[in-house]
């Protein structure tokens, strides 16, 4: 992007470059041959060092952060406060997640409305997520009922509710077909009930910018859990909703499996199906350098598979594996370079030692010496 700005001689254009940290990465830029002349131009470039303070005080205690956080969640939801002092943590073992004391602070403020003022509370935060997740259950319950979901011969369960949630989450929906063909995926669902399902639904979570026809759960640790949750509890949930995806489906549920199985066991097993089935899914995913890394480490298969191929003597067949291995480690490394160099460099090795069993000697020269180019990458400052 930025060679393709210094080449540009429009005097309209400008950027706007932002970094979490201080560090030689504007150097570099500097020193970069075709980006140099634009980086050091006055009338296309104005540098602003301004460091921006976190909102968190970095000293504060984790039952502080709780207790700062209790009035904010009272004020949005429009009820009274307990007093933050009578609040205090078990289960816990700190340094917590902020998201987790978050939750902790949330769970407090819902607790007082059904205790006296002067009551001590105390939240697990080991638990936290999961209490939140209760309310919302409390909340599809009492939207099912004004919608009549429950009643008559093809009425719902909260179960069955529950795993619409979860499908939701899953695979989303970009329009009212994708939506009727996202219900169609929950076993058990009739159709007679699709149009109030699907208005309950989108009342429920109503689209953010970029979500297609229907939102999801918040925050995304809330979703990961509740679908790890129900996939996990039903076999044939799993299967009808990671079969026969089309590319935005098949997207979205690899980025959320991928999130999720850093944290939930049961999560990797459905990702790492879900990465054997839509493979090819990999370049078109855009997320955050963890969700790739997670990615990444779900997929050693190639290389592995390609090495035992390789010990059978099955040169073609590894050559074909490692191959694979090779185009995804590239594919991947454009999210984050520092990561997954050394996989490019173990593989084209490998590929060399393949090539070299197969007699082509002058082609596996040619990849060793551009496994040597890969340079030795310190991990990124900060």
């Amino acid at each position: 992007m930025l060679r393709s700005a210094a080449a540009d001689a429009g005097p309209a254009l400008r950027m706007l470059l932002l970094t979490r940290q201080a560090g030689d990465w504007w150097q570099r830029l500097e020193d970069d041959r075709e980006i140099g002349a634009l980086a050091t131009n006055p009338k296309r470039i104005l540098l602003i060092d301004l460091d921006l303070s976190p909102r968190i005080d970095a000293a504060a205690s984790d039952i502080d952060l709780v207790r700062q956080a209790i009035p904010f969640f009272a004020s949005r939801l429009k009820i009274p406060f307990p007093d933050p002092s009578r609040v205090n943590l078990t289960g816990h073992h700190p340094p917590a997640r902020v998201l987790d004391l978050h939750a902790a602070a949330l769970v407090a403020v819902l607790a007082a409305k059904q205790q006296p003022a002067d009551t001590a509370l105390s939240v697990d935060i080991d638990y936290a997520l999961r209490d939140v997740l209760g309310h919302e259950r409390r909340y599809w319950r009492r939207r099912a009922e004004a919608l009549e979901l429950f009643q008559g011969p093809q009425g719902l369960s909260m179960k069955k509710l529950a795993q619409v949630i979860a499908a939701a989450c899953l695979i989303g929906a970009s329009d009212q077909d994708d939506l009727r063909n996202l219900l169609g995926r929950v076993p058990g669902v009739d159709s007679s009930v699709m149009t109030k399902l699907g208005t309950w639904l989108s009342e429920l979570y109503p689209p953010g910018r970029g979500e297609g026809y229907v939102g999801s759960l918040r925050p995304d640790r809330l979703a990961e859990m509740h679908v790890t949750q129900e996939l996990d509890e039903s076999p044939g949930l799993a299967h009808a909703c990671l079969t026969n995806l089309n590319e935005r489906q098949a997207r979205q549920a690899l980025i959320l499996l991928a999130r999720a199985s850093a944290e939930y066991p049961a999560a990797r097993r459905f990702f790492e199906e879900a990465l054997f089935k839509f493979n090819d899914m990999i370049p078109a995913i855009e997320a955050p350098q963890d969700t790739m890394i997670a990615i990444a480490n779900a997929i050693p298969f190639p290389i592995t598979l390609s090495l035992q191929l390789f010990r059978l003597e099955r040169s073609e067949e590894a050559l074909t594996a490692v191959s694979e291995a090779i185009g995804t480690y590239r594919k991947l490394s454009a999210s984050s370079r520092y990561t997954f160099q050394p996989d490019i460099a173990t593989a084209l090795q490998l590929r060399a030692e393949v090539l070299k069993a197969l007699g082509r000697e002058a082609e596996a020269n040619l990849v060793l010496a551009e496994a040597a180019e890969i340079p030795d990458i310190p991990e990124p400052p900060g």
